[in-house]
């Protein structure tokens, strides 16, 4: 098959294309696709694995945020957990996504959500989760992710750069679902 280095290099090329296109970029399921990945690992927690952090991102935009996530992703679990009372953002989690720097960048994210969807799990939950050998669907522009990452960046007040740090980031997870507070960046 292919080598890290060739899949990477695969990758890597595909995000520089896609980041290449159109403006104002539409779903094409990939948010589904992270969803269903967040769905086999919630169990572990909704902020301790990155599938479900980046599924509360794809949440971003929606008046339901990560709350109507944990409603998907734990539909069964009384009582019905919220992401308020949810155990804070796993460290190891944060440095995995921002390849251990100080902050999340907007190019950290696309990497992140390009590679939640690249071999992606099967399975019925953490513990007989197998990866498939099946990719995508990944969005038709990079856009789309960095637009999601923006909603995060004004929630943070970080609209200049779009580099989250931790704590800031940890909050929005867990207090933008109920927060009432949606600003913009006006980028």
């Amino acid at each position: 098959m292919f080598s890290s280095f060739t899949r990477f290099a695969i990758l890597a090329g595909a995000i520089g294309a896609v980041a290449a296109s159109s403006s104002n970029p539409e779903d094409n399921g990939s948010c589904a696709e992270v969803v269903n990945q967040c769905k086999l690992f919630a169990s572990q927690g909704i902020f301790q694995n990155e599938y479900c952090v980046l599924a509360s991102i794809c949440d971003a935009d929606t008046d339901a945020g990560t709350d109507g996530l944990i409603d998907q992703v734990l539909p069964n679990v009384q009582p019905r957990p919220t992401s308020e009372g949810s155990q804070r953002l796993s460290q190891d989690v944060f440095n995995k996504m921002s390849n251990n720097s100080p902050t999340l960048s907007t190019q950290n994210i696309i990497d992140a959500y390009y590679g939640a969807l690249t071999n992606t799990y099967t399975g019925t939950n953490a513990t007989n989760a197998q990866q498939s050998g099946q990719n995508g669907p990944y969005p038709t522009d990079a856009a789309y992710v960095s637009d999601l990452w923006d909603i995060v960046a004004a929630w943070t007040d970080n609209c200049d750069t779009a580099e989250i740090p931790y704590n800031n980031f940890a909050d929005y997870l867990q207090y933008a679902a109920q927060s009432d507070y949606h600003p913009t960046c006006d980028c």
